[in-house]
């Protein structure tokens, strides 16, 4: 039992570190966190319809098609 109550502990404290889910645009990225923003899920198809979805949820379907298609713009090789 004590075992446990200190791995729950210690995994409390690991996780003081997570950055949680923010709405799009509230942490300002520079251009270089951006673009590997981008580079991290630019070849997985599922992060990048998560991230459209993102966009259309916080800014509406076409404000939110427009941001989406200029980030890729600004970050595609």
């Amino acid at each position: 039992m004590d075992n446990a109550k200190k791995q729950t502990e210690r995994n409390i404290e690991n996780l003081g570190g997570v950055v949680p889910n923010r709405p799009i645009g509230s942490v300002k990225l520079s251009p270089e966190e951006e673009k590997r923003d981008y580079l991290a899920i630019s070849f997985d198809a599922a992060a990048l319809d998560d991230r459209l979805t993102q966009y259309i949820a916080e800014l509406g379907f076409g404000p939110g098609m427009l941001e989406f298609a200029s980030w890729v713009k600004r970050n595609a090789v």
